[in-house]
């Protein structure tokens, strides 16, 4: 236990981000629509940017999921319903929503918006499930 948070609960949030990515952003599913909203190509790409953006992520989720643990712990909503209603809210609320408004400024489409506020969403939802469970 990390401050009354469940660090194996943490890792398997971290690592759950880490495969909805993967799937959400892969060729399979959002990938090509996501690459053409963002004005890339795949010769664009480069592996070791790639390989720089994967550790950031790494890092940035699992500093979201120890967040999210302690605002479940702290707001006493720490089992499953929870942390699955909280992390919907953050990810909507917060993520999401943060995204969509940047993006407006930025003048990106908006489906790129959805693409990317969708997968936070998700994310953070995956996360208070995981984290609720485990509490």
């Amino acid at each position: 236990m990390f401050y009354g948070v469940n660090i194996l609960a943490v890792l398997a949030a971290t690592l759950s981000a880490m495969v909805l990515g993967f799937i959400w952003y892969g060729k399979f599913f959002l990938g090509t629509a996501w690459m053409r909203e963002a004005g890339l190509r795949e010769e664009d790409i480069k592996p070791a940017d790639a390989a720089r953006g994967f550790a950031v992520s790494i890092v940035i989720s699992l500093v979201q999921c120890i967040l999210l643990a302690w605002l479940m712990k702290a707001s006493g909503q720490d089992d499953i319903l929870g942390g699955l209603c909280l992390g919907a809210v953050t990810g909507i609320g917060f993520a999401a929503f943060t995204l969509i408004a940047n993006d407006r400024y930025e003048q990106r489409s908006f489906r790129l918006s959805l693409i990317n506020a969708g997968y936070r969403s998700l994310q953070f939802t995956i996360a208070g499930f995981i984290l609720g469970a485990w509490s």
